[in-house]
């Protein structure tokens, strides 16, 4: 019968492997071992409940049966049935599956997983089961810190106090520290950083004490002892944690918003502090049981492995730990005035437009400058010449550089220089060319009528005027 349900399980016909597990039920002799292939197939299908009860029928029938006592534990810590879950311990127990250390942490995890969901409802009953939990195990951290909380609340400092402190010396922890330095309520922030120092005392140089320091003082404004607490952390192994903790000290004292966003983008790169993790997973609280696995006891207090290493470089941040970064201001010039581009377009489109209206007047008026352009094109008419005069109508001329308005928009023939007073600076600079250009023109005037020697056409209308 065995044989055909694990040949079925190979064929993958699960519906035949589970006939074949029920009728090995009939028979006392195969009894667990069809119990056993029906918890496995109920697993595998996801059915919890199914499953802690075949291994709950394997218990009964064979308390001394491994797979069946670890089955049913994880079954009823799963199911939040922490009673059942520690008469199954004990009954393990009192079959020699476990020996006594093992046996007692993991009565603890228990214990203190029931106590964690009655501190609310129940605050005494949590307490004893916290107490009983620290006394199995005094370095499980979340007994401790349920004891200790339940106890502030009612009162009993002394109490609190002395089971935090032989907890701390087992294993220092930031929840150890936080604890202890708030066990009375309504402290005020120099008498919390009191008790960090002495909390830090019981177990000397060790890094969590300096961050109790660290946290307390920020607290209480003392940024001095804040930042000496730091500064070993710092140069020996910046964590994430520190980093925040001097961007939270940064903002605090200076306001600099400038340190403080460069201590975060530190963060960010540093290495990881430890965290409660299990399985790969991470979490913020500790939990009795493993969301991934299902097992008891599963998270511990490490860094993560995929978290060994920041994602950056290991930077030496000893000389930021106390003294502010120097941050040089940056350099600022005066911006030099341009003249506005608009004016600066204006002034060349005149004083080029004059400048050729001036050079065209002076040749007309020696009748030789168009000479050459008249014999290769003779057959043009005044009218043809006279049509590209009418499109320079648009040009304006500074009525203060000729001294009167040209009549209908026309260029007058002649040198301004002559006819008017020397210009100041600001007229210079409107007609610096057209002047430069008329005077050119008369110079050459008399080489430029022998050396072409043409008879001087008529005069035209058209002509004249520009």
């Amino acid at each position: 019968m065995s044989l055909d349900a694990q040949t079925a399980l190979l064929e993958d016909n699960r519906d035949v492997a589970q006939a074949r597990f029920e009728t090995m039920l009939e028979n006392p002799d195969t009894r667990l071992l069809g119990l056993r292939g029906l918890h496995v197939e109920a697993e595998r299908q996801g059915e919890a409940e199914a499953a802690a009860h075949y291994a709950e029928k394997a218990m009964e029938l064979a308390p001394d049966a491994p797979w069946a006592g670890n089955a049913l534990l994880r079954h009823q810590s799963q199911g939040g049935d922490w009673q059942g879950a520690l008469k199954t311990l004990e009954s393990s127990r009192w079959n020699n599956r476990l020996d006594k250390k093992e046996n007692n942490r993991l009565k603890a995890v228990l214990q203190t997983a029931e106590a964690m969901s009655l501190e609310d409802s129940a605050p005494e009953d949590a307490r004893k089961l916290a107490l009983s939990a620290h006394k199995l195990a005094p370095s499980l951290v979340p007994a401790t810190v349920i004891a200790a909380r339940i106890s502030s609340r009612l009162g009993d400092i002394r109490k609190a106090s002395k089971i935090l402190e032989t907890t701390w010396k087992l294993e220092p922890h930031p929840e150890i520290a936080d604890a202890y330095v708030h066990v009375r309520s309504g402290d005020a922030a120099v008498d919390r950083l009191k008790r960090a120092r002495m909390l830090a005392s019981k177990r000397e140089n060790h890094v969590e004490g300096r961050f109790a320091i660290a946290g307390a003082a920020i607290d209480a404004t003392d940024w001095q002892t804040a930042r000496e607490a730091l500064s070993s952390i710092l140069r020996s192994n910046p964590t994430e944690r520190a980093c925040l903790l001097m961007a939270d000290i940064e903002e605090a004292e200076h306001g600099d918003k400038g340190r403080m966003r460069d201590w975060l983008s530190r963060a960010v790169r540093a290495p990881r502090d430890p965290a409660w993790t299990a399985d790969g997973y991470v979490s913020e609280q500790w939990a009795p049981i493993s969301p991934i696995s299902g097992k008891l006891d599963a998270f511990e207090w490490k860094v993560p492995v995929e978290l060994l290493e920041g994602p950056g470089e290991n930077i030496d941040y000893s000389d930021l730990a106390l003294e502010p970064l120097e941050i040089e201001p940056l350099e600022t010039k005066p911006v030099e005035e341009k003249p506005e581009i608009a004016k600066q377009e204006l002034i060349a489109a005149t004083t080029t437009a004059t400048a050729l209206a001036g050079s065209e007047a002076n040749s007309d008026g020696d009748n030789s400058g168009d000479i050459t352009a008249q014999e290769d094109a003779p057959s043009q008419t005044s009218a043809d010449i006279t049509e590209p005069a009418n499109e320079q109508t648009d040009v304006t001329i500074d009525e203060d550089a000729t001294g009167k308005a040209p009549p209908n928009g026309a260029v007058p023939v002649g040198d301004p220089a002559n006819d008017q007073p020397e210009p100041d600076d600001s007229e210079k600079q409107s007609l610096p060319i057209a002047d430069e250009a008329a005077g050119n023109a008369d110079s050459k005037k008399s080489d430029d009528v022998t050396e072409l020697e043409a008879p001087v056409m008529p005069d035209d209308p058209g002509i004249s005027d520009q």
